[in-house]
């Protein structure tokens, strides 16, 4: 990899990247779809967990041990993610670096120096630029969502904290944002637009509270393996980008790579 100037303005090579992010995550399917499908699980259980509830008598005492294990698979649920989006950076940087790491390890990695709070902070953070964008108009919604888009990777590898992220992600994606950064992401977005429509249409013909089996289980399959199938390729991709544009491997903080 090339090492950036302040301005690296050189096209972005979307279909290397995405062969690149593929090669990865197929060499090493246990730490990057296997995680993703044990993480996963979670959420899945969550919204199948829904049709157990009586939703013509919400507060029957029949929903109280319904609802308190969703409550606690809700919990489950944002924690791992969490540690799943923060975890693909690290296992691609190693894996880049010759010593690939499990992802056991890499999210033992991430507790240890309490990472999840500074990924969360930034994901939050990146949501919120975006949903102030949305509000006003839709096309700076989804600039400032693809401007954003690197905060994980620079939280994780380059230790930029809170607004920091944010502004390594614009100092990289803004001289590329019409050279192949939307695209970049409009591209890595499609699998994501197709789970949205589906929840969209399921919600629109048997209605957003419904918790019929037809309501629940296909949006919920669908969500379970867009998530693992494309997740990994999603944040790898992200990451290869960064770590590109950022100063290559060298560039990167700590103890990242040993």
């Amino acid at each position: 990899m090339v090492a950036p100037t302040a301005q690296d303005s050189r096209p972005i090579k979307i279909q290397m990247l995405l062969t690149d992010a593929w090669s990865i995550c197929r060499e090493d399917p246990r730490d990057y779809f296997g995680m993703a499908a044990i993480i996963s699980l979670a959420p899945l259980a969550l919204a199948l967990l829904g049709m157990a509830r009586d939703q013509k008598d919400i507060m029957s005492p029949r929903n109280l041990l319904p609802g308190l294990l969703q409550l606690a698979l809700a919990i489950v649920s944002v924690l791992y993610i969490i540690y799943m989006l923060g975890a693909y950076p690290l296992l691609a940087a190693r894996s880049l670096s010759g010593h690939p790491a499990r992802w056991t390890t890499a999210i033992s990695w991430l507790r240890e120096r309490d990472l999840f709070s500074g990924i969360l902070l930034v994901v939050v953070l990146q949501a919120l630029a975006t949903l102030g964008g949305l509000l006003l108009l839709i096309v700076p919604g989804i600039i400032l969502g693809v401007i954003f888009m690197l905060v994980i990777p620079a939280r994780v590898l380059g230790d930029h904290r809170g607004r920091d992220a944010l502004s390594e992600s614009s100092r990289i994606v803004r001289p590329v944002l019409f050279r192949g950064a939307l695209s970049f992401a409009g591209l890595l977005f499609i699998p994501w637009a197709v789970l949205l429509i589906v929840q969209v249409v399921f919600s629109a013909v048997y209605g957003m509270a419904s918790t019929i089996p037809v309501r629940v289980l296909p949006p919920a399959l669908l969500t379970y393996l867009v998530t693992v199938l494309w997740g990994p390729i999603d944040g790898v991709a992200h990451t290869l980008l960064y770590i590109e544009r950022s100063g290559g491997l060298a560039a990167q903080s700590g103890d990242v790579l040993f």
